[in-house]
């Protein structure tokens, strides 16, 4: 395994998939793991989310919960897929059954059941699904984390979240897609002010002037607002070098920079 940072805390993030929406040999689809003690937290659920979670030994049922930030498929196209994975696994196992709670913004419970009418036709899963959305504002209680949304701007057509992950004065935070609207960051900002990890969406690449998502300089301008303490640039394509990506994002950001990579682990 990868491992960038250590802490005396026992809470951890691993990165099992640090790429955009097509899949390489070396990043999947978004996903993050937050582990704090015996409670596991999914953050989006991207392709190659299971086998990332098979590499580091974590059974799908041993999951907590699922926070989507918005629904594109390279965020939530294994929602469905995981579903099913727990319930044959309950079957095949003898697995402990245990609540899933999956979370995503506004109107996701409405999304949610036209996925699950044609992913998983049999509608009696073996195990207790809990759907809830989290405005802009609200937070959820997980097992030993707390877990708070801000709105982000990313679509006209939809909502989309940022999550902070935090336990014991310690917190991640990470922001899903994000525009460069900066006038439109600010719940983000006040929700995210001085975070130990800030996670951000850098698929842009650097020479392109205009485009959704951020390059890797203006997230280091997020960052900086936010004051995090650690920056790590993910959602990443292949048309821009670590160290180019790095040194973009310390023209606008003067704390400790991480470039992301599948499978990394990270001790917040």
């Amino acid at each position: 395994m990868l491992s960038e940072a250590k802490s005396a805390s026992g809470g951890k993030l691993t990165i099992l998939g640090s790429g955009v929406a097509y899949l390489t040999p070396e990043r999947s689809c978004p996903a993050y793991l937050v582990e704090e003690g015996n409670t596991k937290v999914l953050l989006d659920c991207g392709a190659g989310a299971m086998t990332q979670l098979a590499k580091i030994k974590v059974k799908v049922t041993d999951l907590d919960a699922v926070f989507i930030t918005h629904q594109h498929a390279d965020h939530l196209g294994e929602l469905l897929s995981l579903i099913l994975a727990i319930y044959v696994a309950n079957i095949y196992y003898k697995a402990e059954e245990k609540k899933l709670t999956i979370v995503g913004p506004e109107k996701f419970k409405e999304n949610y059941n036209k996925l699950f009418e044609v992913l998983f036709p049999e509608k009696n899963p073996n195990f207790q699904i809990e759907i809830l959305e989290l405005v802009n504002g609200s937070s959820v209680k997980v097992g030993h984390l707390k877990v708070e949304s801000a709105q982000v701007p990313h679509s006209q057509i939809f909502k989309a979240n940022a999550y902070k992950v935090s336990h014991n004065n310690r917190s991640i935070v990470y922001t899903g897609d994000i525009d460069n609207r900066p006038n439109e960051w600010g719940d983000l900002v006040k929700m995210a002010q001085k975070c130990n990890y800030l996670m951000v969406d850098t698929c842009r690449p650097i020479v392109w002037e205009q485009g959704y998502h951020l390059q890797p300089k203006q997230v280091g301008e997020l960052a900086s607002k936010i004051e995090a303490k650690n920056l790590i640039l993910t959602h990443l394509t292949d048309l821009n070098k670590e160290g180019e990506l790095m040194a973009e994002a310390k023209k606008s950001f003067s704390g400790n920079v991480i470039v992301a990579k599948d499978l990394m682990e990270i001790n917040i």
